[in-house]
């Protein structure tokens, strides 16, 4: 294997398991206990896993590397352990581990922390240190835009100098654009906009993505500027949804240069680009990083440069 194609990210997170006992013959042991490798097993039986994975940063290649068995949701410290072993065991057998990802779950953020402070690293800063290697820990981007989007529909976000984002802005728009002979949201149905009903739409990140968009910004602007009944005041909630969209673009590439970058800022994150620098000006010195999974995406910014 070529030495570039060792450079990975490690990545973890936990699913959800239907309680069951079985016996192994090949180990002679009961599985569906709580089972946490070299931490030692417990009695109690497991209804989640932990599930380790690693993915070449330069290549196509993945590989689920570890699982353990847990009960409800691991510690902090458990899991800032089994975070040093399974990267230790990468860098024995030549892995360079480049990052880790993992979503903004307490335990995870708990953790991560832990293993920043036994290594002597700055808190705020998007990195940690194993056997004096730096490794960028990040956090899953479409997570984040679930967290935004839940936030929203939920609370009204004050940004800015005196600015508020509303969710009641949004459905206003798509029902102001449901009597229009030429609709802009024809993408955008109203159970999209009704999660409290629909339980299963908090977790779609393609909604989120439709929903907090520039079609949804240029809509409310639009309608604004018509005076079809729109306050306003949502032109506040049509600059909050522009600038995560371009927050969300800006984690959403494979793009290296800007030659094959539609939107410009769908490419590698650059201190040098233009479209990001003007972007973290905009919104990076506002009150809007004040909120947490808000401060998360500027976290992830430094990280990636």
């Amino acid at each position: 294997m070529l030495k570039v194609n060792k450079i990975c990210s490690v990545m973890f997170d936990e699913i959800s398991l239907s309680t069951n006992l079985t016996y192994c013959k090949l180990t002679n042991s009961i599985i569906g206990y709580e089972d946490l490798g070299s931490l030692d097993r417990a009695e109690s039986f497991a209804n989640h896993a932990l599930v380790f994975m690693v993915q070449s940063s330069y290549s196509g290649w993945k590989q689920p590397i570890a699982y353990y068995f847990t009960k409800d949701s691991v510690k902090s410290k458990d899991l800032s352990n089994l975070i040093r072993e399974v990267i230790e065991q990468l860098q024995c057998i030549g892995i360079k581990v480049a990052c880790t990802v993992c979503d903004q779950g307490p335990t995870n953020r708990g953790a991560l922390k832990l293993l920043k402070k036994e290594a002597n690293c700055n808190i705020e800063e998007p990195f940690l240190l194993i056997n004096k290697q730096k490794i960028v820990s990040l956090h899953d981007v479409p997570h984040s835009l679930k967290s935004i989007r839940n936030a929203l529909a939920k609370y009204i976000i004050k940004y800015g100098q005196h600015r508020t984002a509303k969710f009641c802005h949004l459905i206003s728009a798509f029902h102001f654009d449901k009597t229009r002979r030429f609709q802009t949201l024809r993408k955008i149905r109203e159970c999209y906009l009704h999660i409290d009903k629909y339980k299963l739409m908090k977790m779609k990140v393609s909604i989120d993505a439709k929903t907090l968009s520039n079609t949804m910004a240029a809509a409310i602007e639009t309608m604004i500027a018509d005076n079809t009944g729109l306050p306003s005041e949502a032109i506040d909630t049509a600059q909050f949804l522009h600038e995560i969209n371009d927050l969300f673009d800006s984690f959403n590439s494979n793009n290296i240069s800007q030659k094959h970058a539609v939107p410009p800022l769908r490419i590698a994150l650059t201190k040098k680009n233009t479209a990001h620098c003007i972007l973290e000006n905009n919104v990076g010195k506002s009150s809007i990083v004040r909120i947490l999974f808000l401060k998360r995406w500027f976290y992830q910014t430094n990280a990636s440069v």
